[in-house]
């Protein structure tokens, strides 16, 4: 028998918070529907039941109604061995999962009905198919019309801007390993190296040129992002930023700081792959998307599916953000880490998780430098599917702003 879709180790971290946390429950929209696994639900009814007999909640007065519903503590890990991911900072985006869970369960029920009408189940079918498949063969002639009108396209761009792709500051990047529309660039690196830093720094430069940026953290705060952005705008040290103690920079730096909605910051501590699509989706609805970052690739919450491997469940996230950039007609440019054990300056091969990020990829960038105060940097074009291998790109950083710049565009120096 098939299992409807639900995710069991979110419900157990919602449940566990709204057990320890149990005013949650009046200040978010938790129903019995978004519970799948019995003892989950079983919990969230008992909470509700003690709410409304306005009794006093606590992990042992909840323990005792609990039991008496013959419900088990036991099977809750969370409580007493996760206490990581059970904070009340989590609980929307869990309850988020759940809500779409919930909705993926109501269709799977419907289908399944249909699925006991065949002849009512095949239209249905061919009305989804005519929903989505409206794309018809092209042949040589209008192939060639379409081409020309993107060759023309490009050149303006390049008399425009110098670039025909997504303008990143970095003529490395937009003469050698063009972002283009459709793109999944990888941007790997050890840890320390500076990785996010880079990442930053095209993000601002892009929406100072006016492309809108979606940047996806799921290691640092919205905040911390901040702190970088004015140091690096600023070229103040972030440290001064970070302490409080860079008043009239603040005012320097927000007189640069993009304006409008070019610029916009996503915590993404608790998102899968899935989450990071469905919101780029929404927010392409609301004004066109010209670059999605995420950063980073391994800390992503994707799930590893029974029988599967890790390397599995990062091939599922690479799709997932290949098929965004073609979806979105976006470069999508996506951290990773590299291998530990690797010695020296990084390769290809050492990616973890190799295999499908090096196949879904269509360019890999690799960071490195000696140390995490060196001031000169690589930036190694590893694969280019339309353009060449470059293994050595001098870049230089700047460690107090966490800047990075190439030779001649002459930076502001941190203090």
């Amino acid at each position: 028998m098939k299992i409807p879709p639900h995710k069991p180790d979110i419900e157990y971290y919602l449940a566990s918070i709204l057990i320890l946390e149990p005013e949650i429950i009046m200040r978010l929209p938790v129903k019995e529907e978004h519970f799948y696994s019995v003892q989950p639900l079983l919990a969230f009814k008992t909470l509700v039941d003690m709410q409304k007999a306005d009794e006093k909640i606590n992990l042992v007065t909840f323990g005792g109604r609990f039991a008496d519903v013959k419900g088990k503590i036991s099977e809750f890990k969370p409580l007493f061995e996760d206490f990581e991911n059970v904070s009340s900072l989590y609980a929307e985006s869990y309850l988020r999962q759940l809500a779409e869970e919930t909705a993926k369960r109501k269709i799977w029920l419907t289908y399944q009905d249909l699925a006991d009408a065949p002849k009512d189940f095949i239209e249905e079918m061919k009305k989804i198919e005519l929903d989505f498949i409206d794309q018809q063969p092209k042949n040589a002639g209008q192939l060639l019309e379409d081409y020309k009108k993107d060759y023309d396209d490009r050149k303006k761009r390049m008399e425009e801007t110098g670039a025909v792709g997504l303008i990143t500051g970095f003529n490395t990047i937009d003469t050698k390993a063009t972002f283009e529309p459709g793109n999944l660039i990888v941007l790997a690196a050890k840890t320390s190296v500076g990785k996010t830093a880079l990442a930053l720094n095209i993000s601002v430069n892009a929406s100072m040129f006016g492309q809108n940026v979606l940047f996806f953290s799921a290691e640092m705060t919205s905040n911390e992002l901040m702190g970088r952005v004015l140091s690096q705008l600023s070229g103040v040290s972030a440290t001064r930023f970070k302490y409080a103690n860079a008043d009239h920079s603040m005012s320097v730096a927000e007189t640069q700081l993009p304006k409008d909605d070019t610029l916009q910051f996503i915590e993404a501590g608790q998102m899968t792959s899935d989450d990071v699509c469905r919101i780029s989706r929404q927010a392409s609805q609301r004004q066109k998307i010209d670059l999605v970052v995420v950063d980073y690739i391994q800390y992503l919450k994707d799930p590893t599916l029974k029988g599967q491997t890790n390397n599995d469940r990062i091939g599922n996230i690479t799709r997932n953000f290949s098929g965004l950039a073609k979806d979105l007609k976006c470069p999508v440019l996506a951290l990773s880490q590299v291998n530990r054990a690797a010695s020296g300056a990084p390769e290809l091969q050492h990616l973890r998780d190799s295999g499908n990020i090096e196949q879904d990829s269509d360019i890999v960038l690799i960071l490195h430098r000696e140390s995490k105060d060196a001031e000169c940097a690589n930036l190694a074009i590893a694969k280019n599917r339309n353009g060449m291998i470059e293994p050595e790109n001098l870049l230089y950083f700047t460690p107090k702003t966490t800047r990075f710049y190439e030779k001649g565009t002459n930076p502001k120096k941190g203090n």
